[in-house]
């Protein structure tokens, strides 16, 4: 309670000041109202290392965790060699687009995701920053993919397609979904990266200058006053 009142003593000073300063108080009066400058910045995982482990052209541990600008999502592998082994992640990077993240059951020793394998990205750190946008590598035809969401871990069941074939898109995670599957529809594709735009905030530097304004104005206020 102590900080309300001082807060409307404080402004009770202001308007009286602001009364006698005429054009000149209501254009510090606007200076302080106007909205501080905002930033939103683009958060980016990239899939062409085998995540915080790093490395590139090589089979990673699954699940790999990526990391960017606070966030986080985890890649795991679902697939099967023709033994019956499971299937690895393969991080590759071997130049134009080459790059991203693959599998290593690939039976063309391309390492890339292949018909009936996928990988599975846990994004449910990141659901409601839409929308977001993926690229996909190595999709010269007659190579084609899809991504779909879903609730089911480890398991295309039920997943919901949400776009196929394309090098780049945007798209939205519906609620409830914390998964996206990746997989090939024909030949072998590589996940590339996501990305989304943050919604913009107030830049620190612009609220501390704002304050300090205030204040300044506010100790200005009551000099002024009791002259």
């Amino acid at each position: 309670m102590s900080v309300l009142r001082n807060f409307v003593v404080e402004m009770i000073y202001m308007s009286r000041l602001l009364k006698h300063l005429g054009g000149l108080g209501m254009l510090a009066l606007l200076l302080l109202i106007v909205p501080a400058p905002t930033h939103a910045a683009t958060i980016t995982f990239t899939f062409d290392t085998c995540g915080t482990g790093g490395g590139t052209n090589q089979t990673c541990t699954s699940p790999a965790t990526f990391t960017s600008g606070g966030f986080s999502v985890a890649a795991s592998a679902f697939g099967m060699f023709p033994t019956g082994a499971p299937a690895s992640l393969y991080a590759k990077n071997t130049g134009g687009d080459e790059l991203g993240l693959g599998l290593n059951n690939d039976p063309t020793s391309d390492n890339e995701i292949i018909p009936g394998s996928f990988i599975q990205l846990n994004v449910s750190s990141i659901i409601g920053n839409d929308p977001l946008t993926i690229i996909m590598n190595s999709t010269t035809s007659p190579d084609g993919w899809s991504v779909c969401q879903t609730n089911t871990p480890g398991s295309m069941v039920g997943c919901t397609v949400l776009k196929t074939g394309v090098d780049e898109l945007p798209f939205t995670i519906s609620p409830g979904d914390t998964y996206l599957d990746f997989t090939a529809t024909g030949g072998n594709v590589l996940l590339h990266s996501l990305s989304f735009t943050t919604a913009a905030t107030p830049e620190p530097g612009s609220l501390m200058l704002l304050g300090t304004g205030i204040l300044g104005l506010a100790g200005a206020v009551r000099r002024k006053l009791k002259v």
